[in-house]
């Protein structure tokens, strides 16, 4: 017979914790994958650009292309209404605003000073959703496919914009089609 006294089984206080490793371990992996996804879901976008280096090299050029300023008389350019940057299709853009004169007028003049230089008329114009394409020519710059289109807007400020407005957009791209 032992002379040791029986040992007392351990005591639980009701108010006490005990360690849950499963659970521990779920909601780490758990928050581990939310984090990653936060993380991640800009990485399954398309990054906002041009869809190459030479082709985002295209924007200086095209915003130096005369063609921009081939406006007809009776227009005025709008101030701070010409931009260059890379459109939703990935190609190179600029753009300029005009007042003044409506899309009959315009596209006369333009169909006759492009054709002069060398840029020819496109038959189908596709729509790009809010800014309706009136006309549409196909040509090159700095050796990309490129297309200058007139497309119809509304005017700045019906009190002060003199006449009809409409946007000349200069596209061009190696990498991507610079549809109108």
């Amino acid at each position: 017979m032992s002379t040791r006294a029986p040992s007392a089984a351990p005591v639980r206080r009701p108010d006490a914790r005990r360690p849950v490793p499963a659970l521990a371990a779920g909601l780490a992996v758990l928050a581990l994958g939310a984090a990653t996804a936060v993380v991640g879901i800009p990485l399954l976008r398309p990054e906002p650009g041009c869809a190459s280096a030479r082709d985002e090299a295209l924007n200086e050029v095209l915003a130096g292309r005369d063609e921009l300023d081939l406006r007809p008389t009776g227009t005025s350019e709008a101030v701070g209404h010409r931009s260059a940057g890379c459109d939703e299709d990935g190609a190179a853009s600029a753009t300029v605003r005009y007042d003044g004169l409506g899309p009959a007028d315009v596209v006369a003049h333009y169909d006759e000073v492009l054709t002069e230089r060398g840029w020819t008329r496109v038959g189908d114009v596709r729509d790009r959703g809010s800014l309706p394409p009136v006309a549409c020519w196909s040509g090159t710059v700095d050796g990309a496919e490129a297309r200058f289109a007139i497309e119809t807007t509304a005017p700045v400020d019906d009190a002060t914009t003199p006449g009809p407005s409409y946007l000349v957009v200069l596209r061009a791209a190696h990498d991507v089609d610079p549809s109108c």
